[in-house]
């Protein structure tokens, strides 16, 4: 425990701290300060319990010294000295909750039992801290098991049975009551902003997204369970304490109220009331609303009124777009497609199953195009599609429209690889020739031609009628032949200057191309 003298009278500090020193009251360290300055900085560097302070200093007083103490919630025990007994120092000193008020000059056995009172109050606040914090501790814990106990249940992992069920309830802090209320359920999903994702934390703003809930729905001194399922899914038991109409007209508030302050979107779907033990039927009811109808903004939704679904169809200009992917105008039919989503959203009724048949329709569409270009545009389109990922294409309208950009993308880098296929596998054959004394790998010449390695072994089977590496060894050996009949170079010296590193496998590729060994072939064909 620590104690701060600070007076801007040296003599005065030094006295009380002699007197305090020689008294044996608990205290770890002394510290000295003269003045409101020296005294913070002390503050900013310490721990200090206790302060005994002077109220007229020069450079600030102890009243101001006590007040910042205060302003920044520190637990000091604050005893004032003053040679005036002033009123208006005495009233200060209280309402600045002062823990003694002394004149000087202060006999030392007044001082003594001030400070050993001082010491006391300073335990009993550690220990106030203590409990503060343990009782917190507890809070927590237990929020998060009754958190846990429903999440559970929404996910259909406890027993049914009424005596599993309550035993499971018992463990995670519920008493039993909890399981014969009637609830509505409501399962919550958020989906956070841009922004939100910058600036938020996501513990601090799951915190703050509960608080703004539970506030608006029971007030500041209740506690609602939202229990999150998912990263962004949580599933609120809230209890039948009002008529369902008002319930709704609370969500829709604490909806828009999460969406101001949070960014993001908000919307609650909103089942029918039933115990704990129907809670998984009820999640699950829930689940599947949620899945079928798409949220395109902070909203509630009662099943009850989205129980019939909507029967309309859609039709996309399905011929129309088939024009523009055959004339590869890409980016106009971007453009139309998103203007086609997008006026779809404005009904506020769009379901997964209208992504669903937008998504297929343009593959459909895509495809039925590929089957008309040339013969290798499915298999470069398809290795291709493996970079892009389309399982949760349909979750959104946002996401359906990055999927639809990529997709025509890919569509379009095809197309422009197709048309340069056939200059490609001529470059290829070029720097072949020029490189035969190289390493010519596949994804070497694949990068000389900037066409995918795979792309670039299948179109150079169907344009040239042999493989790379039969071309590659073909080219080899009809140099190796040029260069016997031309030069004087040594067979091993020829070999190397025509790729071939190991002499042997020169030699029987040779022989197997010409039927005749490399010696052979020069003596025979010179004479």
């Amino acid at each position: 425990m620590n104690l701060l003298i600070v007076d801007d009278e040296y003599y005065s500090v030094e006295g009380i701290y002699q007197k305090i020193r020689g008294a044996d009251l608990g205290l770890d360290n002394l510290f000295r300060a003269y003045s409101l300055a020296q005294a913070q900085e002390r503050f900013a560097t310490d721990t200090v319990d206790i302060l005994i302070t002077d109220i007229e200093m020069p450079k600030g007083s102890g009243l101001e010294l006590v007040a910042w103490i205060r302003e920044h919630r520190l637990r000091v025990v604050c005893i004032f000295l003053t040679s005036f007994a002033k009123f208006d120092y005495a009233s200060t000193a209280v309402k600045l909750q002062g823990f003694e008020y002394l004149l000087k000059p202060v006999e030392e056995q007044q001082l003594i039992h001030c400070v050993q009172g001082a010491v006391a109050r300073a335990r009993e606040q550690l220990l106030e801290e203590s409990r503060e914090a343990q009782a917190t501790k507890w809070r927590s814990a237990r929020i998060q098991l009754v958190e846990q106990f429903w999440r559970k249940l929404a996910e259909d992992v406890l027993p049914r049975d009424a005596q599993g069920l309550a035993a499971e309830a018992a463990a995670h802090g519920l008493p039993p009551e909890a399981l014969d209320v009637q609830y509505l359920p409501v399962l919550l999903r958020c989906q956070q902003g841009q922004e939100g994702d910058q600036d938020w934390n996501r513990a601090l703003y799951e915190f703050a997204m509960k608080n703004i809930v539970s506030e608006l729905l029971l007030g500041p001194e209740e506690t609602l369970t939202i229990a999150r399922v998912t990263d962004n899914q949580f599933f609120v038991p809230l209890p039948l304490l009002l008529q369902r109409e008002a319930w709704i007209q609370k969500l829709e508030r604490a909806a828009q109220t999460c969406t101001t302050y949070l960014s993001g979107q908000y919307c609650f779907w909103v089942g029918d009331p039933c115990t704990a033990q129907g809670i998984p039927a009820a999640y699950m009811q829930l689940c599947d609303a949620a899945r079928k109808l798409l949220t395109l903004k902070s909203c509630v939704r009662d099943i009850r009124r989205n129980a019939e679904a909507s029967l309309r169809s859609i039709t996309i200009p399905a011929a129309h777009w088939s024009e523009l992917l055959m004339a590869r105008k890409t980016d106009l039919l971007a453009q139309e497609a998103r203007s086609f989503l997008l006026e779809l959203c404005q009904s506020d009724t769009v379901e997964r199953k209208d992504l669903t048949y937008f998504y297929h329709e343009l593959m459909r569409i895509t495809y039925a195009v590929l089957d008309k270009t040339d013969v290798s545009a499915h298999r470069l389109f398809d290795s291709r599609l493996s970079e892009l990922s389309t399982e949760d294409a349909c979750d959104s309208v946002e996401v359906m429209l990055r999927w639809m950009d990529a997709w025509l993308n890919r569509y379009q880098a095809c197309m422009e690889q197709i048309v340069q296929s056939a200059d490609a596998v001529q470059e290829a054959c070029r720097y072949i020739r020029d490189h035969l004394a190289d390493d010519l790998t596949r994804d070497h010449l694949a990068a000389t031609v900037y066409i995918s390695p795979d792309y670039l072994s299948h179109v150079f089977r169907e344009k040239t009628g042999q493989s790379l590496t039969a071309y590659i060894l073909q080219q080899r050996v009809q140099r190796a032949k040029e260069l016997l009949l031309t030069s004087s170079h040594s067979v091993r010296d020829i070999a190397l200057m025509c790729g071939f590193q190991n002499i042997s496998y020169f030699a029987k590729q040779f022989r197997r191309a010409t039927g005749k060994a490399p010696q052979t072939y020069r003596k025979t064909t010179v004479t």
